[in-house]
């Protein structure tokens, strides 16, 4: 992983990791960020200047777009899986170039938490690799 591909991911951590602190139901907000057309465009991209963007800005811009289908439950949720699912799912676009809305049609938020005890204690190339032997993903690297 380069210095920016770990960028991009952890600008994607920190967005799941405010809205956990927010009370949002995570499996919810998962699914709609990831189909949503900011994460599309504004992630699923080569260059976008959100991708290295505070969690913030992002907010202003996926939030309009997404938010009637929310739930604040203000439930207690572990921080650490919900930063690690948001990593992974970006860092899982940079090496298989498969868009976000698919991935998450394909690797659930309940499947990625599931996969959290055992695989976040090992590096991220590892856990990718897990993952995409998983499910049949190949390396389709996206030069960001």
């Amino acid at each position: 992983m380069t210095g920016i591909e770990y960028d991009i991911c952890y600008t994607q951590q920190r967005i799941y990791r405010y809205m956990a602190n927010e009370g949002y139901d995570m499996k919810v907000f998962s699914d709609a960020y990831l189909k949503c057309d900011f994460c599309r465009r504004a992630m699923d991209t080569t260059y976008s200047r959100f991708q290295v963007h505070d969690e913030l800005e992002c907010y202003d811009f996926y939030m309009p777009e997404i938010e009637d289908q929310l739930v604040n439950n203000n439930s207690g949720t572990n921080i650490d899986a919900v930063e690690w699912i948001g990593f992974m799912y970006r860092y899982l676009f940079i090496v298989t170039g498969v868009m976000s809305a698919q991935l998450v049609q394909k690797i659930t938020y309940d499947t990625m938490l599931g996969y959290y005890p055992g695989l976040h204690t090992v590096d991220e190339d590892m856990a990718v690799e897990i993952i995409c032997k998983d499910f049949g993903l190949v390396e389709n690297r996206v030069e960001v």
